[in-house]
């Protein structure tokens, strides 16, 4: 049993799924002053919100590929294939870094914390901001 977090039972209707996706799309490859990306926040953050709401792990894990997939449509024709397959690959690594993570390792181990909203917001102000 997870400490302090709910047992994962509560399921996404796909209209609910759709609406995060769409919320979240436009800040994904939003780049950071230092050069990298937001989406690793974003993956991280919105699986922590989703474990802590008690959401199913195969739910919040449909809404992270949804939400990669989305966000390599959004680029596909703007990079090469060679491009585009190394970006879907690293892409990938996302889920074992983000949503496996928070729903294996946080919650069992105290040293893990989950991130609430206001460290969420905090991390993803600076995305926003850039839009």
């Amino acid at each position: 049993m997870a400490i302090n977090l709910p047992e994962p039972s509560k399921e996404l209707a796909d209209k609910e799924i759709a609406r995060i996706v769409n919320l979240v799309r436009h800040v994904y490859w939003v780049e950071s002053d230092e050069g990298g990306h937001y989406h690793d926040n974003l993956l991280f953050g919105l699986s922590c919100l989703m474990r802590r709401a008690g959401i199913r792990y195969e739910v919040a894990r449909k809404v992270v590929e949804t939400i990669i997939n989305v966000a390599l449509q959004d680029i596909a024709g703007k990079v090469s294939a060679d491009e585009l397959k190394r970006i879907m690959e690293a892409e990938q690594r996302h889920i074992s870094e983000t949503v496996d993570w928070v729903y294996k390792k946080i919650g069992y181990d105290p040293n893990r914390k989950c991130w609430g909203r206001s460290k969420f917001r905090e991390k993803l102000t600076g995305a926003v901001a850039h839009l």
